[in-house]
């Protein structure tokens, strides 16, 4: 239990302190790694070698960092009465990393063909405002309501192989990907209700459960003073990549040349992976009371007898465990762009994403503007908003020298003047080797 709450504590920091959601990289299509948010997008080059990229976003919609810990003078400290009042009606906070080990591209007349591997990590968490509430003031602000505090959370992890390819016709480009999937690592809820109603009276506590926690080579649960979390975020296994967890995710995408003005779309990761391989599930479903706890002193952290009333929690909550395999379905996403070229290397833009993401989806328009410094650099700025945070201005920035090409790209520069305050912060960086440059 305690190595659970460590983890998701160390997630809730994380995430505090600072499918690819980019706009400034949707912009910068002459770039291999466009491809991976259109399928339908050709490189500049006839071959592109891209060797270990990485990609990292941090996004959290409740207090950031700097809201929870301050400063005295002395020492740090937690500031309860600005945690609870940055507060959301439901706070998520999620962290997303990919790391592209290799990926080539071939170019040949109107064709393109590409193929790379991957492996992504998405950590999660969403919780109501109830809870924390409940942790720092107690339960008796809730006498006589029923409050849900159950949270949803999720842990995944998946090698990536995909193949693609794009053909040229006229003004039109369209574009489609394959994607083979091995699942790594899983642990998220499937159900997760859980509310809790304190007498009026005698303040005897009743709860309702219907939980339920798929895991696979992540979770081994015996009671809640005995619970392994074996997941590791960013620890790669290579002996995992191919697994008994198998899916499959699809691409495609399509891009109109109109002269002045370019339209392109794409739709992205529709797919899954099922998860066969050391398997446990737990669920809890009924209502049980308790009249031997004040759940106040308890999740506040005070000096109560702990084991007497976790070992009396385990048999109420009666979690059952069994091994049947489950589906995780990848979050698909959207992109929408259209582009007006200014001259050669200038062009105006704007683009729309969404994804469907649990029960944080995200909505993000940006305003862009991309221009080329000779044939060496290319610059790309965007002002981007996503959800309700308007404060994102993105830089993308690639520069070729010879065959070698470095790319460093964020949707939110700001972040460099608060990174404790950041609540959406991504960046992208790598190399590739990319050859003989097309004619115009």
């Amino acid at each position: 239990m305690k190595r659970l709450l460590v983890v998701l504590g160390l997630m809730f920091f994380m995430c505090g302190m600072k499918a690819q959601n980019m706009q400034v990289l949707y912009g910068m299509d002459r770039l291999y790694q466009g491809s991976y948010l259109n399928p339908a997008f050709i490189p500049n080059n006839r071959v592109v070698v891209s060797i270990p990229s990485f990609y990292n976003n941090l996004s959290i919609n409740g207090p950031a960092y700097s809201d929870v810990i301050k400063n005295n003078g002395v020492e740090d400290y937690i500031d309860i009465n600005s945690l609870l009042s940055n507060l959301q009606p439901t706070n998520y906070l999620r962290e997303d990393m990919e790391i592209q080990t290799l990926g080539l591209c071939l170019s040949v007349g109107p064709v393109g063909i590409q193929a790379y591997h991957k492996v992504k990590f998405n950590a999660f968490i969403a919780y109501p405002e109830e809870l924390p509430s409940l942790i720092w003031e107690g339960n008796t602000q809730f006498l006589g309501e029923s409050v849900n505090i159950g949270s949803e959370f999720l842990l995944h992890s998946h090698s990536e192989f995909g193949l693609g390819a794009s053909l040229k016709l006229s003004g039109l480009t369209v574009g489609a990907r394959a994607k083979y999937l091995n699942g790594i690592g899983h642990l998220s809820t499937e159900r997760n209700d859980l509310e809790i109603l304190t007498d009026e009276g005698d303040f005897s506590i009743e709860f309702g459960s219907d939980y339920r926690i798929n895991s696979s080579n992540s979770l081994d649960y015996n009671s809640l003073n005995d619970i392994n979390l074996n997941f590791s975020i960013g620890d790669i296994n290579w002996n995992e990549l191919f697994s008994a967890n198998n899916g499959l995710s699809f691409d495609v995408g399509a891009q109109l040349d109109l002269g002045k003005f370019e339209l392109s779309a794409a739709i992205n990761d529709i797919g899954f992976v099922n998860f066969d391989t050391d398997v446990r599930n737990y669920s809890s479903q009924g209502s049980f009371s308790y009249e031997g706890l004040d759940i106040s002193n308890v999740l506040s952290g005070q000096d109560v007898e702990l084991s007497g009333i976790v070992d009396t929690l385990a048999n109420l909550l009666n979690f059952e465990e069994n091994n049947e395999g489950f589906r995780y379905v990848i979050p698909s996403s959207q992109y929408l762009m259209i582009k007006y070229k200014i001259a050669d290397n200038w062009d105006l833009g704007i683009s729309y994403f969404h994804e469907t993401y649990k029960p944080a989806p995200v909505n993000s328009l940006s305003i862009s503007a991309g221009a080329g410094l000779g044939n060496i650099f290319r610059l790309r700025g965007a002002y981007t908003i996503r959800n309700d945070n308007y404060t994102n201005l993105g830089l993308g920035v690639s520069a070729k020298l010879t065959f070698l090409e470095l790319f460093l790209l964020t949707d939110n520069v700001l972040v460099i003047s608060d990174p404790l305050g950041a609540r959406d912060f991504n960046f992208l960086a790598g190399l590739n080797f990319a050859i003989s440059r097309k004619k115009k």
